[in-house]
């Protein structure tokens, strides 16, 4: 018995436990699993957000229609003299130009056209993404699309920064290919979407330099001076693409300072927290937090990545140096602008900052079960925390202008008069408005087709830039008519309250700031009507959504006249 026993033990197949090696490999395996389906969930909610900015943006606001203007214009001639008028090179005007040209420049055709280019700038930033070695870019997409809602609002409109991530992403990608094997076909490409991205947003040439910076560290790193003369050389054909616009720079240069003020590290992290922080409380800590843990961890990683192949160090070098020169670059250009900025302005930074952290995450973990468990929770933590305050930024409307000048169309005659306050709401007005009531903006100026800043800076410089506007208004409630004013941060003095004045500037304690003057400009104008209207109300629209604080127009009616006994508020 025994030896049939051993015999037949023999003769059975000998199946040997797994390997630590195996474990690991299937543990690794499972875990991609897991990945994908989150990656794919992830995708479906960005995409239908993207569609959900689609359907609730309703009307172009001012800025949208600033561009539109432009493309719209007679020749392209005609485009390139008044480019100062906008924020972007020509590239984004020549896209809606054609756009508009094939029948599609409708406001529906336009969100159309923003929805294509917000889902192309998620497909690029996927597909740069896996070009620097992340097989999925979990940790990417969730910084840009539901750390910051603005990626929506401002990658979705009829502005350039949408177009602008896309070409970024696009170029981060090609660049990268371009250092790790600089073939021609490579270099070319890689040449064409540098020109072509700072030929669509001007801030993306502070990125193209930080990426460049990121190409030559790796040369040098490998004394490959072929590398470095790529780099170097696709760097100068995009910056030699930006001479051109010399001349409108200087010409900006001119007027511009209306808006210059003391721009400060303080005033700037408070603009990049209302930029991020819609998402949710934490989030302007964690985009603080996760490029200074980047910094230390790669340090760290360079020091402890002996057995790492040369073209994952190299990949860690190009994307640490270019991390870290782009944060860096990036606020020394917006100091030099010194403008008071806006949230989107800091769009571009986080889409670079999104990619590059993304890859960065990628080999930190690489092979370690661990570390791709941990950043699984934390991509589905931040998703579960930031998705409600994500959802309703997509369905808010970015403005009521054109819900506003139909009521106003039915309501009001030709002989009312309409003041527009501020002066820049006169771009969507004369855009939406089809009634025959006269209008005005304060102060009055002659082209409401674009931000004309110039105009504007002229009117400082007048004595009595209100004279005709008061005095319309003046006839118009002595006649019996009505005076409708139409616009936003729009407010009354108090009983006793003194309008102010200012000297034609600069010789005032404002200087040029352009603040100051719109602000006593309608203190005047309101003290005006509440000292003789008689009679005065507010009217509402029939729109219970939220709306843009940028666009979100009031509308307030004034009749009769009196000589004293200021109306009260």
């Amino acid at each position: 018995m025994t030896n049939e026993s051993e015999s037949l033990d023999a003769n059975q197949p000998i199946i040997s436990a797994p390997s630590a090696g195996q474990r690991h490999a299937q543990a690794i395996d499972w875990i991609m699993c897991f990945e994908t389906a989150c990656g794919g969930f992830l995708l479906l909610i960005i995409f239908i957000c993207h569609y959900q900015m689609m359907s609730y943006g309703g009307g172009l606001w001012r800025d949208e229609i600033n561009t539109f203007n432009m493309a719209s214009m007679e020749s392209l001639g005609d485009i390139i003299k008044n480019l100062e008028y906008d924020s972007f090179p020509i590239l984004w005007m020549l896209i809606v130009r054609g756009w508009i040209f094939a029948g599609l420049g409708s406001a529906t055709g336009l969100r159309i056209l923003g929805l294509i280019v917000g889902l192309g700038g998620t497909l690029s930033l996927i597909w740069a993404c896996r070009t620097l070695g992340s097989r999925f870019s979990l940790v990417g997409l969730v910084l840009l699309y539901f750390c910051c809602p603005a990626a929506y609002s401002a990658g979705d409109s009829l502005r350039a920064y949408g177009c602008g991530m896309m070409l970024m992403f696009l170029t981060l990608g090609f660049l990268w290919k371009a250092v790790k094997d600089p073939s021609l076909l490579r270099v070319l490409c890689a040449g064409l979407l540098a020109v072509l991205s700072v030929q669509c947003v001007y801030y993306n040439s502070v990125l193209l330099f930080a990426m460049g910076m990121g190409g030559v560290a790796v040369g040098l790193r490998n004394r490959d001076f072929k590398k470095i003369a790529v780099v170097i050389g696709i760097g100068a054909a995009a910056a030699l693409s930006l001479i051109p616009y010399w001349g409108a720079i200087k010409r900006l240069g001119s007027w511009n300072i209306i808006f210059h003020f003391n721009f400060t590290v303080s005033w700037m992290m408070e603009k990049f927290r209302e930029t991020v922080e819609p998402a949710g409380a934490y989030d302007y800590w964690l985009w603080l937090a996760l490029p200074l843990i980047a910094m230390v961890v790669c340090t760290w990683w360079f020091k402890k990545s002996k057995k790492a192949s040369s073209q994952e160090q190299d990949r860690m070098l190009f994307v640490f140096t270019t991390l870290v020169v782009a944060i860096v670059g990036y606020a020394v250009f917006l100091k030099v602008l010194s403008y008071p900025t806006q949230p989107w302005y800091y769009i571009s930074i986080i889409a670079l900052m999104a990619a590059t952290l993304d890859a960065a995450a990628d080999l930190w973990i690489k092979a370690r079960p661990a570390g791709r468990i941990m950043r699984l929770i934390c991509v589905l933590i931040i998703m579960a925390t930031t998705y409600i305050n994500t959802w309703n930024a997509v369905h808010i409307r970015r403005t009521n202008m054109d819900i506003l000048t139909v009521k106003l169309e039915s309501i009001s005659v030709k002989n009312d008069l309409i003041v527009v306050n501020p002066f820049y709401f006169g771009i969507p007005f004369e855009h939406y408005y089809k009634g025959d009531a006269p209008w005005v903006t304060l102060p009055p100026i002659t082209d409401h087709r674009l931000h004309r800043y110039d105009l504007f800076k002229e009117k400082m410089t007048e004595t009595e830039p209100l004279v005709i506007v008061h005095d319309q208004i003046q006839k118009t409630l002595q006649a019996g008519n009505r005076v409708w004013v139409i616009g936003g941060g729009i407010y009354f003095l108090k009983d006793g309250e003194s309008p102010g004045e200012l000297p034609p500037a600069p010789h005032s304690p404002y200087g040029w700031s352009e603040g100051a003057y719109s602000d006593v400009w309608w203190r005047q104008t309101a003290y005006l009507i509440q000292q003789h209207a008689t009679n005065a109300g507010a009217i509402s629209i029939d729109y219970k959504g939220p709306i843009s604080p940028y666009e979100n127009a009031q509308l307030f009616v004034f009749q009769g006249w009196r000589s004293q006994e200021p109306l009260s508020q």
